[in-house]
């Protein structure tokens, strides 16, 4: 029976996730480059995660997952609607994004989409579910909470309303499919697409495309939070899939 987790295993995600945002910010105003400020940074991090969090289990967070496809196609599925979700409700309250402001002038850069589309994501993941999810239930609190704890964290991390508002919603969905892998490659894959989703959206306004596309596509504000409505549902019904479909048992072949 595992032990309740200590104060200290509780706090120390905390406190990494508060170095981690100190650092961010003192690189960027150093360096006034969000790029470089996220490599020192996501590095800084790796660094106080060595130890006092998990450890990072480097291989097992790789190992392909057992799951059986039906769970897979659910998080997924979840995952991928929750990008649509949060974009829409990003339109209808017209949340800032200091961050898309800061990459505005760096998406002609390679390293831009290497590093918000790849790297980023697969360390952002080792951090938050590995680290900090997967640590937290590996010293006994309840996977509910590991997950409430590494998302309330993943927001924290992440700079304006329009990018705390995608941390907290996206960060359940991973959380969720994190819980039920247990390793990042999944979670890993809907952080990718959710990044490179938004460069290219990005791109894309520098050509002058509209701000606010799904409602210029949807013409109603009305049927815009019915359709918001719809997807949160849906994500609900996915994610309650997710942890009730059962894993299927490996029978040993006879002799």
């Amino acid at each position: 029976m595992p032990r309740p987790p200590r104060i200290a295993d509780m706090l120390m995600p905390f406190l990494v996730v508060f170095v981690f945002a100190l650092m961010q910010t003192l690189c960027y105003w150093v360096t006034r480059n969000v790029i470089l400020s996220s490599l020192l940074s996501g590095i800084t991090s790796a660094v106080l995660l060595a130890r006092p969090v998990g450890p990072i289990r480097l291989k097992d967070a790789f190992l392909p997952t057992c799951m059986p496809i039906r769970s897979v196609l659910s998080g997924i599925t979840a995952g991928m609607i929750s990008i649509v979700a949060t974009a829409l409700l990003s339109e209808l309250v017209q949340l800032s994004d200091p961050t898309a402001q800061g990459l505005a002038g760096q998406l002609d850069l390679p390293v831009t989409w290497v590093t918000i589309g790849l790297t980023g994501p697969i360390c952002e993941e080792l951090l938050f579910r590995e680290g900090i999810q997967g640590g937290l239930t590996r010293k006994g609190m309840q996977p509910v909470w590991a997950i409430a704890v590494s998302c309330l964290l993943f927001s924290l991390a992440h700079a304006g309303s329009a990018q705390r508002l995608a941390a907290i919603s996206s960060g359940i969905v991973l959380g969720s499919l994190y819980h039920r892998s247990q390793n990042i490659l999944l979670c890993s894959l809907v952080h990718i697409t959710n990044n490179l989703l938004g460069l290219i959206q990005l791109r894309l306004l520098q050509g002058g495309a509209t701000t606010t596309p799904l409602l210029d596509i949807l013409g109603s504000r009305l049927l815009a939070w019915a359709l918001f409505a719809a997807l949160v549902i849906c994500i609900g019904v996915l994610l309650w899939q997710l942890f009730t479909c059962k894993k299927k048992e490996i029978v040993p072949p006879s002799n």
